[in-house]
């Protein structure tokens, strides 16, 4: 392993993301799509009645989450000067990657106190020969390496927060990082600054694909993926109510992860030890505390799966943890909260959705002897509408007419690509949501290729 290596084939340079401000032409683009969708909800008035309360729901809602997206802006202002430790647990990373996220540390304009590097499970060392060789060169002054033979992402955490916990005593802020993520040069700064309001408990960083022009399904992945934070976490924030980070880039106030440590390490389900969902019980504990909020100022580029039987697995695992998470939500906050409704708003409409997709796709063209194609060019049209936020993002590896192109082209294929991921594996998350283990990781299924590996 090189002591010295030198920069990726595939680093971003400049790595700084920037933003658009493009939110009047964003803002007549949402308005268009929303008075088209109304008009389309309004002329379905005359189906029967009881569909009409399904569909007028469904409309409002997304209105809600749309414009909800829409006034969320990230916090502006000083950076405080917080001790901050960067959590690492690893497990069968691509070794590439692996250097790509340490050299993002070292380039961060505000950088942590300490980082902590957990080798999680049985491994062939190269981990720890990156970890070391990186060690020996970087900026940060304390920079910790551990191994342990035992697999569960959740444990290491617990592990490594207990450990932080008697060497460090005065960090105020726990950052966590995926070994298969590397962060902006302001990622760590841009968090900090939510921090400033003592009221924020937890703050939820933008994670783009790195690899996302890997193949088609890497670019459709990676617009969903976006959508995801630039609409829905979004939306949550405006209210100070995200109810999941991920752990790809998340900053925590240390004192509320050190007050649930013992719950966050013990929980069971079913008298069986919980291993994932852990980036949802560190932001709900978070929330139980005070605000949780999303800052996409603050970025970090991830590695997407590259192929669908690795998506399925890892999606299926998020919507296991959202079947017994939210219901555990539901039970610790209070309906005086925001989070709380927002939680049962999830629920809701999966209720809405298992009626009306059935009878959409299904009864309805056989009943009537026809293709649904208004129920298509309208779930099309929504596409649009909840990609469009995505323009926002200006990555300096991706010009403007490229990401335009890829809007107007993929957009609708990420909605049919929710019927697998968002549907299908919904309903396959309730029936095995008992199943609290990670199901991916048993390999390196995922990386990318650059000299420092050679």
């Amino acid at each position: 392993m090189p002591t010295n290596p030198r920069h990726s084939r595939t680093t971003i340079h400049p790595s700084e993301v920037a933003f658009r401000r493009w939110y009047p032409a964003i803002a007549v683009l949402a308005t268009g799509y929303l008075t088209w969708l109304f008009i389309y909800h309004v002329d379905q008035l005359s189906i029967p009645l009881w569909r009409i309360p399904v569909i007028m729901i469904s409309f409002a809602w997304l209105v809600i989450t749309i414009v909800a997206a829409h006034f969320n802006r990230p916090t502006r202002g000083r950076i405080p000067q917080l001790p901050v430790a960067v959590l690492i647990p690893s497990r069968n990373e691509d070794v590439a990657m692996l250097w790509e996220m340490f050299r993002s540390l070292d380039r961060q304009s505000v950088l942590p106190t300490v980082v902590l590097f957990i080798e999680n499970g049985d491994s062939n060392g190269e981990a720890e020969g990156v970890f070391k060789a990186w060690s020996k060169a970087t900026h940060i002054k304390h920079v910790h390496f551990m191994r342990r033979p035992e697999k569960g992402k959740r444990s290491a955490q617990v592990v490594g927060v207990d450990w932080l916990r008697e060497k460090y005593p005065n960090l105020q802020v726990l950052c966590t990082v995926d070994g298969d993520t590397r962060l902006d040069d302001v990622a760590i700064a841009e968090a900090l600054k939510a921090f400033n309001d003592p009221n924020v408990t937890s703050v939820a960083g933008l994670l783009v694909g790195q690899n996302y022009r890997a193949n088609l399904l890497t670019r459709i992945v990676n617009l969903g993926f976006v959508s995801s934070f630039m609409n829905g976490r979004a939306a949550w924030s405006t209210f100070n109510s995200v109810a999941v980070n991920c752990g790809g880039l998340a900053f925590y106030r240390m004192w509320v992860v050190l007050k649930h440590l013992d719950e966050y390490g013990t929980q069971q389900l079913f008298g069986k030890e919980v291993n994932s969902g852990d980036d949802r019980m560190l932001t709900a504990f978070s929330a139980l505390e005070g605000d949780t909020v999303f800052q996409h100022t603050s970025v970090g580029y991830t590695l997407l799966p590259v192929n669908l039987s690795h998506l399925t697995r890892q999606r299926g695992r998020w919507w296991r943890s959202f079947w017994w998470g939210g219901i555990w939500g539901l039970r610790r906050f209070n309906p005086n909260q925001a989070i709380w409704w927002l939680l049962l708003s999830q629920y809701v409409t999966f209720v809405l959705y298992a009626v009306m997709f059935p009878l959409v796709l299904l009864v309805d063209p056989i009943v009537n002897s026809k293709i649904p194609w208004v129920f298509f060019v309208y779930i099309a049209g929504l596409s649009y509408l909840r990609s469009a936020r995505t323009l926002m993002v200006k990555r300096p590896d991706q010009s403007t007419a490229n990401q335009v192109v890829e809007y107007l082209l993929l957009s609708p294929w990420v909605t049919l690509a929710n019927l697998w991921l968002c549907t299908v594996l919904q309903w396959w998350g309730l029936f095995t949501f008992w199943k609290t283990g990670w199901m991916t990781r048993d390999k390196v299924e995922v990386g990318i290729q650059t000299e420092a590996a050679r």
